[in-house]
């Protein structure tokens, strides 16, 4: 059951990550961005991702990885929310 829940959870992880570079030409042309801001958002996604690794790591071996898995699904459930309410 772990293996499933780690696989779904990588697999939307995933989507989500390469959404962006995938969506980058319709993102240009609704918000009005160059494709410089294009790159700086992908980039800071990718440099934010990285950032955040050790730390998540470090937690996840002092308080276990089932409630880390736990607490980044619903994080990543509740961003993904609250993307849809930007305008």
């Amino acid at each position: 059951m772990i293996l499933a829940v780690i696989w779904y959870s990588h697999t939307i992880y995933f989507l989500n990550y390469m959404a962006v570079g995938t969506l980058a030409p319709l993102m240009k042309f609704d918000l009005g961005l160059s494709s410089t801001r294009i790159g700086l958002l992908v980039s800071a996604i990718s440099i934010g991702s990285m950032v955040i690794q050790v730390p998540v790591g470090m937690l996840a071996d002092r308080f276990g990885g089932k409630w880390m898995m736990a607490g980044g699904l619903v994080l990543m459930g509740l961003s993904t929310i609250s993307v849809s309410f930007l305008r």
